[in-house]
């Protein structure tokens, strides 16, 4: 279903493609949902994408010997994922994006005017190590989800993968975000099996676990970047506060 914000986030082109995205990805073996179809208002505007119903829970649910199958199927699902061919994806109008340049730049300059001074000097500090170090221009450049939050990989309970939901930000980009976005917000044992089952671009790149720890690093900003109509702007205090933290303790270990 089309979220809220989306034409906010100017999303809209991602709901519109994802029906034709979604059958190229049950061609080439990726579990994502069947039958989508796009809801338009008179005017044309979507306003919906509609799609099957995938029966299943999430990783939070499942037991110990239910995750490891689960991490397994995840692992395949994203090597699947990351193998589908660039110029199919392209010719949908994917987006392929340096995500350095283009994506984390422009969000950690509207993110600054939001933070105090620590959380400025980390922000802009961590930014400039990671264009230093190469950034994300040499990373491979494949299909990838782009919001692979736990939330979104749905599993049967004895842990075989049902399906992944939600493939509106998909894009052509760095494998290494898919990874992050797993280590960000999945259990860490969990995250970590999937990376071993994972035989995509990124498991023979020596450079994929610095721009990993980027991205799961900058998680906050998100909060601060979008999070100012959400909840009366509590979202974005909570990512403020967050970076923050981050500073402090950074510092402190700076310290030692």
């Amino acid at each position: 279903m089309l979220k809220p914000f989306a034409y906010e986030w100017e999303m809209e082109a991602g709901y519109a493609r994802e029906p034709a995205l979604l059958a190229l990805l049950r061609s080439r073996g990726v579990p994502a949902p069947a039958n989508a179809e796009v809801v338009r208002d008179d005017d044309g505007r979507v306003l919906a994408v509609s799609y099957d119903y995938i029966e299943g829970v999430p990783v939070s649910a499942l037991g110990r010997a239910a995750r490891a199958t689960l991490a397994r199927d995840v692992g395949a699902a994203l090597t699947a994922l990351h193998a589908v061919p660039v110029e199919e994806a392209s010719a949908l109008a994917v987006p392929e994006m340096d995500l350095g340049e283009g994506l984390y730049r422009p969000m950690v300059e509207a993110c600054l005017p939001h933070l105090g001074p620590r959380g400025r000097a980390w922000l802009e500090c961590r930014f400039a190590t990671f264009i230093e170090g190469g950034g994300s221009s040499g990373a491979p450049r494949v299909l990838v989800h782009a919001d692979l939050g736990c939330v979104h990989v749905l599993a049967e309970h004895a842990g075989r993968l049902a399906g992944i939901i939600d493939w509106t930000e998909t894009m052509i980009a760095d494998p290494a975000y898919d990874l992050a976005a797993l280590l960000a917000t999945c259990p860490r044992g969990f995250a970590e099996r999937v990376i071993e089952a994972y035989e995509g671009p990124a498991s023979l790149d020596p450079d994929m676990r610095r721009r990993a720890d980027f991205y799961v690093s900058m998680l906050p900003m998100w909060l601060v970047r979008f999070g100012g109509g959400i909840g009366g702007g509590e979202a974005r205090r909570v990512g403020v506060r967050r970076i923050a933290a981050r500073a402090a303790a950074e510092a402190r270990r700076d310290r030692r």
